[in-house]
């Protein structure tokens, strides 16, 4: 529709309009959803029958699930570990059996925090 010619309708008639406009601009945004979603669980093409039957158990998508969420929590702790060795071996030239040991961590928590 030109400009002109929008500008002639009355305004019952370019509301009308603009409505039919958008319900067609909406229905073509659901139909690019559904196109997109379709696309992305299917890498982009039809599954066959076959291949719809190997889709991942509920068990398998669960464990992925977890994993997908631990692997920070567990990157933060072997971090955390290394980074006790690192600088209780390395640094303080301390024996490597201690490091893990809780007396070890309770001695120095003692030295910072005791009372002066």
């Amino acid at each position: 529709m030109k400009d002109s010619d929008y500008e002639k309708l009355s305004r019952k008639d370019r509301l009308s309009s603009s409505k039919r406009e958008d319900q067609s601009w909406s229905d073509n945004y659901e139909s690019l959803q559904l196109s997109d979603e379709h696309r992305i669980q299917n890498n982009g093409r039809k599954l066959s029958a076959e291949e719809e039957t190997k889709q991942a158990s509920p068990a398998l998508k669960t464990l992925f699930w977890l994993l997908r969420k631990l692997i920070a929590p567990i990157i933060m702790v072997a971090m955390l570990c290394i980074g006790l060795y690192i600088g209780y071996v390395v640094l303080a030239d301390q024996p490597s059996d201690e490091v893990f040991k809780f007396e070890t961590w309770k001695h120095l928590w003692d030295l910072i925090f005791a009372d002066s």
